[in-house]
């Protein structure tokens, strides 16, 4: 519980260290190993997952989100791998699971990585805005918002985003630079 709280409030250094020390003392403490591997995949410690994801499968296969982590892991070692079939093939499993689940976080990252990977802008945008109108101030979806516009390469959103994110975020000195820098490329 002290781990959950922890993370739960962003203390992710010290809700880590407390999920390591659970495990240590109880190696098939699934919902802990879960825990771990999940915020080893928020991090891109792909090691670190494998790890945890790993022995969470091993020793507790049934224990919720399991089935989530062997798919994010899966997916991760196909794009490693340079496969992309078999990233189609995931691809279309974590869309399935994502229709299911639409408010896992970590099947949301995957839908949104494939339909980038896929080309469709458009559906990983839809994704995007619907998680934002659940969680607006969530950052990390504005950035991801701005990156799959900056793909489409057209200038009225992006420009758009960044001054949303200005209002959301007007502590952040780097977006005014961003705001500034794609005003400069323009000749604006």
């Amino acid at each position: 519980r002290y781990a959950r709280m922890l993370r739960e409030t962003g203390d992710l250094e010290h809700a880590y260290a407390q999920y390591l020390r659970l495990v240590e003392q109880d190696p098939g403490r699934g919902s802990a190993r879960v825990a771990l591997a999940e915020m080893a995949l928020d991090q891109q410690n792909w090691e670190e997952a494998r790890w945890h994801g790993q022995r969470v499968l091993d020793l507790a296969p049934d224990t919720p989100g399991a089935d989530g982590i062997a798919l994010n892991l899966a997916y991760v070692d196909a794009l490693e791998a340079e496969d992309e079939a078999a990233r189609r093939a995931m691809s279309e499993t974590v869309m399935a699971r994502f229709a299911e689940d639409r408010n896992n976080p970590f099947l949301r990252r995957l839908a949104i990585d494939s339909a980038i990977r896929d080309g469709d802008f458009d559906a990983a945008l839809e994704i995007v805005d619907t998680a934002l109108a659940d969680t607006p101030g969530e950052r990390a979806l504005h950035d991801v918002r701005l990156q799959i516009l900056a793909l489409g390469q057209d200038p009225g959103p992006i420009e758009a985003q960044l001054r949303r994110m200005l209002e959301l975020f007007p502590e952040d000195e780097q977006l005014a630079g961003l705001l500034l820098r794609f005003y400069v490329a323009r000749d604006d």
